[in-house]
C-alpha cells in the first residue's frame, strides 16, 4: 500500500517536496497539486476544478473514502479562496489542511500471529548465577527457530563484615551493655584473657556468642534475633596462613542466666529455624542467649600464630499478622572463643580445664545483617593479611 504526504506549499511555489522527492515526479498527484499552486491570476474556477478532480483521482491509494472526501473539501477550499481573491495566506492554509489530511496515522505495530514457546531454567549458588535454556520458536507469516545454550554470569557477593570492621570490634567501646551486675569485667569494653598464650597441653578451641537483653531493657513483644554463619579460622605461624576450623550455618545453645554466676539456672531456648536456613529466638531477661557451634576443634599449640570467630546477626519478625516492632528492639551481641586441655573435659567451677582467650565488643542488633567477631590477631596483620571474610 502507498503512503501519500503532502508537505505545506505556497501557493506560488512552482515545486514541493514528498518525502524529499519532488511532486513533479509523481505523475498524476503532482501534475495536479502543481497546478493548484500556480499563480492564481493564471486559473479560472473551471480549470481549478479540473486541477481537484486530478488530485483526487491521483490519490487513490489513500486509505479510505472518508480521508479522500476530507482531501477533496480541503482542495475546494482553496479554490475558492483562489477565485475569490483572497490572500495568498489563506490560500496555504487551505492547502495545509489537505496535507494534513493525506497524512495517515502511524499504524500500530500488528501482534504476531504465530505462537512462541520455550523454557528457560537456572540455578544460584554461591555468588555465581548459571542459566540453562532454549528460546522458543515462532511461527505466523514466518518461521523462527531459536537456539539453545548455557551461560555464566559471575556476581559479586555483598560482605557484610570487613577488616576494619573486625578491628573495630576489638578496639571501640561496647555500643550498649547488659543488665548484669557492674562488676562483671566484660562490661569494661572487648579484651583478651590468655590471647595466643593458652596453656601448652591445651589444644581444643570452641567459639561461642551471646545475645542479652539491653541494660535500658526490651519492649519489643513480636521481634526475635536470627543468628547464621558462625566461623572460627587459626592463623598458622609457620605458614602465615588462615585455616577454617569450624563452620556452621545454625548454632546450637541454651537460656542461662545472664550474670553467669548462678550455677545451674539454664534452660531450653525456644529456637526456629529461619527461610535463610539460620536460627533465632528471643531471650527474656534474665536469660541470655549463650550459643556455640561446630564442637571443640584442635588446634597446634606450637603453631598458634591466633584465632578469629565471627557470626552475623539480624533482628527478624516473630508473627508477621502481628505488628512489626523491630525498631523499639534492644538485643546486644557479641563473641568470644575458649580454649579447651582437650576433647571431653567438663566445665565446673573452678576447673582448669578451659579459658576464654578473648572477646568482642557487644553491639547491637538491628534489622540489617551486622557482624560480631572476635580475634586475638593485632590490627597490623590482620591489614596485612587478612582472613577470609563474608
Amino acid at each position: 500500500m502507498r503512503t501519500h504526504r503532502l508537505m505545506q506549499v505556497a501557493p506560488t511555489s512552482p515545486r514541493s517536496s514528498f518525502d524529499g522527492i519532488s511532486l513533479r515526479d509523481h505523475t498524476a498527484q503532482g501534475d495536479a497539486i502543481h497546478a493548484a499552486t500556480v499563480n492564481r491570476s493564471h486559473l479560472g474556477r473551471s480549470v481549478l476544478a479540473l486541477a481537484l478532480t486530478a488530485a483526487l483521482a491521483g490519490c487513490g491509494g489513500a486509505d479510505t473514502t472518508a480521508s479522500l472526501q476530507t482531501v477533496a473539501n480541503a482542495l475546494n477550499s482553496a479554490a475558492t479562496a483562489l477565485t475569490s481573491g483572497n490572500t495568498s495566506t489563506t490560500v496555504a492554509g487551505a492547502m495545509t489542511a489537505a496535507s494534513a489530511a493525506l497524512v495517515p496515522a502511524t499504524a500500530p505495530t500488528p501482534a504476531p500471529t504465530g505462537a512462541t514457546t520455550g523454557t528457560t531454567t537456572g540455578t544460584t549458588t554461591g555468588s555465581t548465577t548459571t542459566a540453562t535454556g532454549s528460546t522458543g520458536t515462532a511461527t505466523g507469516t514466518g518461521t523462527t527457530t531459536g537456539t539453545s545454550g548455557t551461560g555464566t554470569t559471575a556476581t559479586a557477593p555483598l560482605k557484610i563484615n570487613s577488616v576494619e570492621t573486625i578491628i573495630d570490634d576489638m578496639t571501640l567501646p561496647h555500643e550498649g551493655t547488659p543488665i548484669a551486675f557492674a562488676g562483671w569485667g566484660t562490661l569494661t569494653g572487648p579484651g583478651l584473657d590468655y590471647g595466643n598464650n593458652p596453656p601448652t597441653d591445651w589444644g581444643y578451641a570452641l567459639p561461642w556468642g551471646v545475645i542479652f537483653v539491653a541494660k535500658e531493657g526490651n519492649p519489643a513483644t513480636n521481634t526475635r534475633v536470627e543468628m547464621r554463619n558462625m566461623r572460627v579460622y587459626v592463623l598458622s605461624k609457620r605458614t602465615n596462613t588462615w585455616r577454617l576450623m569450624g563452620s556452621s550455618t545454625t548454632v546450637d545453645g541454651s537460656f542461662y542466666n545472664e550474670d553467669f554466676r548462678q550455677g545451674n539456672d539454664v534452660k531450653p531456648a525456644t529456637m526456629r529455624t529461619e527461610p535463610d536456613g539460620g536460627v533465632s529466638t528471643t531471650p527474656v531477661w534474665p536469660y541470655a542467649y549463650h550459643f556455640w557451634c561446630c564442637g571443640r576443634q584442635p588446634f597446634d599449640r606450637a603453631d598458634l600464630g591466633g584465632v578469629y570467630a565471627t557470626y552475623q546477626a539480624r533482628l527478624v519478625v516473630n508473627d508477621t499478622s502481628k505488628p512489626d516492632d523491630r525498631a523499639k528492639a534492644r538485643f546486644l551481641a557479641y563473641t568470644g572463643l575458649d580454649y579447651w586441655r582437650d576433647l571431653t573435659s567438663g566445665w565446673a567451677a573452678g576447673q582448669p580445664n578451659n579459658g576464654e582467650a578473648g572477646h568482642g565488643r557487644m553491639k547491637y542488633v538491628t534489622t540489617n545483617w551486622r557482624a560480631i567477631n572476635m580475634t586475638t590477631v593485632p590490627a597490623a596483620t590482620l591489614r596485612a593479611n587478612p582472613p577470609p571474610v563474608e
